[in-house]
């Protein structure tokens, strides 16, 4: 990576518990190995050494609420196939579920299909072998054999590292992190924390910048295994004119860590500012000519363009209220929040497992996936915000904002602020005077 493209990766050592150097990842849905310790002497666990070692694996994070299984299948593998995969390794890794969180690293057989099949990304896939990391000291392995899928487990003993990455972005936010070796599933992540600030489709341009400190656990042979959280997270966008940075702390007294801004602000709002990751608006609120009917029409909310299958995600904390087909709009899920809002997601292919009337969820939680169901050109959501039973625009709408850390609190803040600080690759100006 040149430094006219301004991008960088770096492991941070800390000399003091003789960290090591990483070895330089590529592409932008694989993850790296160094090496190290043989898996097995039989062949296939061998080669499955080998598919790290190339980087051959895929990375796929398991969103809130989905199967195994579930995954597979997203993933283009046969319902049968994916069942089987499934019930093998559950077998050998002794639980029911993976958790929230985790990431499994796959590897495909070489596919047999069309130019026009690999095109279209519609075409049925192979397994060759699957890791897993479970808890904190097992890799479940499961590999193909010509009995079915054989499999293994082993002893892990982790290390946690930072990486730092930063980039300029020019086509997207994910080229751009994909050349500075940043993991997909880290950067959909790194989205989520900007999530009330940011909107990914309209709002980054050329010459933005990210920058990114996260955790990985290695082994004790120099392996890269797992990826634990972002604990730090900086954009500039909208052509250089926002700039906002934050780290996740664990404030004395909660349950769980959080994200903060460099004045001690949570991010977070009663309602996320678009529902989906990775998508682009196609429509938005107001009166439009309708692609279907083809006259002038009031459009109640905005359409976010994506593939078929793209998880959708419940904008904030909130009940079901109708989950199932709902006319022209398909596949129709609305869910009630508290102040009176409620959000509309319609055109759905599916909703996700337990999604029905009266059901609670959490903010950020996959409720269904994008479809193209009921009067629509194509996939698509169509999203929509009420307040008070009125349609509102939800590119303009104001909602609730977070809390601001005490000053008692603000001391621990600053401390680890400041840790968090010296693991980062580059100063970054945070300038508060731009913050709303």
């Amino acid at each position: 990576m040149g430094q006219r493209q301004g991008l960088f990766r770096l492991l941070l050592i800390a000399a003091a518990l003789g960290f090591g150097p990483a070895a330089a990842q590529n592409g932008v849905d694989t993850l790296r190995w160094s090496g190290g310790k043989t898996l097995s002497e039989d062949s296939r666990f061998s080669e499955v050494r080998a598919f790290r070692e190339r980087g051959r694996y895929v990375s796929e994070p398991v969103i809130e609420g989905e199967a195994l299984p579930e995954l597979l299948v997203r993933l283009g593998l046969p319902a049968s196939e994916a069942e089987a995969a499934s019930a093998a390794f559950f077998a050998e890794a002794g639980i029911e579920a993976l958790p929230e969180g985790s990431s499994v690293r796959l590897r495909f057989l070489e596919s047999q299909a069309t130019l026009f099949q690999r095109a279209s990304g519609r075409y049925p896939r192979a397994l060759k072998a699957m890791e897993v990391l479970v808890g904190d000291d097992r890799l479940v392995q499961v590999v193909r054999s010509a009995e079915g899928f054989e499999t293994r487990t082993d002893p892990v003993e982790l290390e946690t590292r930072f990486v730092a990455a930063a980039g300029e972005i020019d086509r997207s936010l994910f080229s751009a992190s994909a050349a500075a070796g940043v993991p997909r599933d880290v950067m959909i992540r790194f989205a989520d924390v900007f999530a009330f600030d940011v909107d990914f489709a309209r709002e980054i341009f050329r010459g933005d910048r990210f920058e990114i400190v996260y955790e990985v656990q290695m082994n004790a042979a120099g392996e890269e295994v797992g990826i634990g959280e972002i604990v730090f997270a900086g954009l500039t966008w909208k052509g250089g004119a926002r700039t906002k940075g934050y780290y996740r702390h664990l404030a004395e007294g909660a349950d769980e860590a959080s994200y903060y801004d460099a004045a001690g602000r949570d991010p977070r709002t009663l309602l996320m500012k678009t529902p989906i990751n990775g998508a682009r608006v196609t429509s938005r609120f107001g009166r439009r000519r309708h692609p279907v009917l083809g006259y002038d029409k009031g459009h109640k909310g905005v359409d976010f363009g994506a593939p078929r299958g793209t998880p959708i995600l419940a904008a904030g904390d909130g009940t079901v209220k109708l989950a199932g087909p709902r006319g022209t709009f398909g596949n129709y899920i609305r869910l009630e929040h508290a102040g009176g809002y409620e959000t509309a997601y319609a055109h759905l292919q599916g909703f996700a497992k337990g999604i029905v009337s009266g059901k609670r969820v959490r903010q950020g939680e996959v409720i269904g996936y994008v479809g193209t169901t009921g009067r629509s050109t194509g996939p698509h959501l169509h999203y929509e915000v009420l307040a008070g039973g009125v349609h509102q625009n939800p590119e303009t709408i104001k909602v609730a904002v977070g809390e601001t850390l005490t000053a008692e609190a603000l001391e621990l803040f600053a401390a680890r602020k400041s840790e968090l600080n010296s693991l980062r690759t580059t100063p970054f100006a945070i300038v508060e005077a731009t913050l709303p």
